[in-house]
């Protein structure tokens, strides 16, 4: 097993730490910086987007010399945060970003003027030049984007009770609706499904398994409505509290099935995966939640929740939960090398059945620090590594992005950050992002 450690930067610093070589990258320091996406490129490259205070950045790092292939930064006057990227078969990567009032990006220049928030999708081609053809989404909120060749680009929008989408297509609903359309590589809308219920609906992970069948998992309240098929949420208690669903959808937009997990707190799935069949999914419940006859409970704020369900009837298989006094969460998973990998965080401790880790020091006098963690699961449940990433402020495991070759996992610290024998020190208290590399054996 290979292990490298970089950190995403401008200028590029090479050195030997226990004999593993380290590359840091410096874009971050002057302002807090967020891993918002990442991938595995057709050429074995790790793309990955970030924000930091009004400025996002897209960039392309070659996992062999580990030095920047391309950058680019997206500049806006209020905000601008890449939501979600996806890759095509040729190598083009999609970006789908929200921003507010206007964003600089090469020759696309947009001013929609106010604070409400807008969508925009933008393709860049394999070398980071940007499309000047682009797919603007005004007064509409993006979320998450798949990719597969038999549907085109696959994205959620949130309206709030009534639009015209694409010139053409008149939505309205009570509160916050959702919007998943399909475009061509043309941009040509192929189709359009709307998601709501008696109350806020959101999309809060998406995924697309390798036959195109499009998985996502949102939030509801009382009931959902998809594509028309209203399906009510069981509640475990009689407090008014979020619940969470998953649903089905062929690469034509055909709703295949919609599954409901009742809560008694609120349940937030964060990430979805498909692999061999087995549909994973990591979040973070509070209270209570329940689904057949697997129920889950959280004294504390929340819970981190790792879970495997058949793809096709959602009936679940396993599940594994980060019992923690105060809050943990898992933030996205990944499969590699047989094994099922989250990536998160917690404050104070965490326990995954047997595997249980305390830091129980606190920052600046007064608040528990967060510290991320990296999770390894074989692909029956069973938990086997637990590995924190140490910190003396702040850590957090973000994203993480792999192949059959390599698995890289990302997030963001500040001050000092210790995985294993790695170690790595920002000289502000702002944080910077970092990613660790895998190969496989």
């Amino acid at each position: 097993m290979r292990i490298l450690f970089f950190a995403l930067a401008l200028s590029t610093s090479i050195y030997a730490f226990s004999q593993s070589p380290v590359t840091t990258f410096t874009f971050g320091g002057k302002d807090n910086t967020e891993l918002t996406a990442s991938l595995i490129s057709n050429d074995e490259s790790f793309v990955y987007a970030s924000t930091y205070g009004i400025w996002s950045v897209l960039g392309k790092i070659s996992t062999q010399t580990f030095k920047n292939i391309w950058e680019i930064e997206i500049e806006s006057d209020i905000e601008v945060v890449i939501k979600d990227i996806a890759e095509d078969e040729s190598g083009n990567i999609y970006a789908l970003l929200c921003f507010r009032n206007n964003i600089k990006l090469g020759e696309i220049n947009i001013n929609t003027g106010g604070r409400t928030e807008n969508g925009v999708l933008v393709r860049f081609d394999k070398n980071g030049k940007p499309d000047t053809k682009y797919l603007l989404f005004e007064n509409l909120r993006p979320g998450n984007m798949v990719y597969h060749p038999s549907s085109g680009v696959v994205l959620s929008l949130v309206f709030r009770h009534k639009t015209t989408f694409m010139g053409k297509h008149e939505l309205e609903g009570p509160m916050d609706e959702v919007i998943i359309a399909a475009f061509d590589d043309s941009f040509q809308n192929r189709w359009v499904k709307q998601i709501g219920g008696d109350a806020d609906n959101s999309i809060t992970a998406m995924t697309v398994s390798k036959e195109g069948d499009i998985y996502l998992a949102g939030t509801a309240v009382k009931n959902v409505v998809v594509s028309g098929i209203k399906s009510d949420l069981k509640l475990l208690s009689d407090i008014r509290m979020t619940g969470t669903f998953i649903s089905r959808f062929n690469a034509e937009g055909k709703l295949l099935h919609t599954e409901l997990i009742p809560s008694s707190g609120n349940t937030i799935i964060t990430s979805l995966l498909e692999s061999e069949e087995i549909l994973y999914a990591g979040g973070i419940f509070s209270w209570q939640w329940k689904l057949g006859q697997t129920e889950g409970e959280s004294p504390s704020a929340g819970n981190a929740f790792l879970a495997a369900f058949n793809k096709d009837n959602m009936k679940i298989n396993w599940f594994l939960q980060g019992k923690c006094e105060m809050e943990s969460i898992i933030n996205d998973i990944a499969v590699f090398n047989n094994k099922v990998y989250a990536t998160g965080s917690f404050f104070k401790g965490i326990e995954f059945a047997q595997l249980k880790e305390l830091t129980d020091e606190e920052s600046d006098g007064w608040r528990f620090m967060k510290h991320g963690f990296v999770l390894t699961v074989d692909m029956q449940g069973n938990a086997g590594e637990l590995n924190i990433i140490k910190t003396t402020s702040h850590s957090n495991g973000q994203k993480i992005a792999s192949n059959n070759k390599m698995n890289v996992i990302g997030g963001n610290f500040s001050r000092t950050m210790n995985y294993g024998t790695l170690s790595l020190e920002s000289k502000t208290d702002f944080t910077k992002g970092f990613a660790i590399l895998k190969t496989a054996e």
